[in-house]
């Protein structure tokens, strides 16, 4: 389940590439879905909202 992923960090034929899709340890285009900019600000507002609740959470809990 991690080869890609041990690939992708560890092979020297990679070791340049950046902001690539890979699957079955072989560059793959990306969907739609992932190439979208509306999604990736979607995701990105949806994060720093998980984030921020995280960090009230564990705030109340170990006050500084």
């Amino acid at each position: 389940a991690a080869a890609t992923t041990c690939y992708v960090a560890t092979h020297p034929r990679v070791g340049g590439v950046s902001g690539r899709y890979f699957a079955d340890c072989n560059e793959a285009p990306t969907s739609k879905l992932g190439a979208s900019d509306r999604e990736a600000a979607r995701l990105w507002e949806t994060s720093e909202d998980m984030t921020k609740k995280w960090q009230l959470k564990r705030s109340a809990v170990h006050p500084s």
